[in-house]
């Protein structure tokens, strides 16, 4: 989406990671968090005790770089939550996560026709 110019796309999905790695950061510190209404976001990290380190100031440096370094930082992110998981609830399966993860996706520069 950012190759194309798509920002809307581009940060929606951001939003979207983000929103998900809150409520897995939420779920392993047993804390109750609406990706609905995501607000006071650096205050519930500061609640959280198992959190990436320097997670608030990340996710704003994702807002204020260009596009390739935000996703370079939303994937080490999504990296070291998973990592959090593993420690914290190793009977939790990521292998299918895991390989979504893998998966190369394939830029896509003009709109499909659906007709």
């Amino acid at each position: 989406g950012a190759r194309r110019g798509d920002v809307l796309f581009f940060y929606d999905g951001l939003c979207l990671m983000l929103k998900n790695l809150l409520c897995i950061l939420a779920a392993l510190n047993r804390k109750y968090f609406s990706a609905d209404e995501p607000r006071w976001i650096e205050y519930e990290l500061s609640q959280m005790a198992i959190v990436p380190l320097n997670m608030w100031s990340r996710i704003q440096d994702m807002f204020s770089v260009g596009e390739t370094q935000a996703v370079q930082i939303l994937e080490e992110l999504i990296d070291e939550v998973l990592v959090l998981v593993k420690q914290h609830q190793p009977e939790v399966e990521l292998t299918a996560g895991q390989r979504r993860k893998d998966m190369k996706v394939r830029p896509c520069y003009h709109k499909p026709n659906l007709h």
